[in-house]
């Protein structure tokens, strides 16, 4: 596929020091994943990260979160502030 029109949607953030299934269980309106695409149900760090050389004290802290065509920027908002006010949450 030509890189230039590849679709580009998915986007992984990392919380250095942080489980992402911690974070990502204090906002369940949120879809996203804590692994690969391809990952089962453990908690461990996904094999892609740790193919790249992410430490596990950055790749556990990992989210992974993916949009289409029909999401807003809005939506994407909503979402990234969900994320940082739980994150905040976590560390009091």
């Amino acid at each position: 596929m030509n890189e230039k029109k590849r679709p580009v949607y998915t986007l992984n953030v990392a919380v250095p020091g942080m489980e992402g299934n911690k974070i990502l269980e204090g906002v369940p309106h949120i879809l996203a994943s804590t692994g690969a695409a391809c990952h089962d149900l453990t908690v461990r760090l996904s094999h892609v990260l740790s193919a790249m050389g992410i430490s596990d004290h950055v790749g556990m802290g990992a989210l992974r979160f993916s949009t289409g065509r029909e999401n807003t920027l809005e939506q994407i908002e909503t979402a990234a502030q969900a994320i940082v006010e739980r994150v905040a949450e976590l560390r009091r």
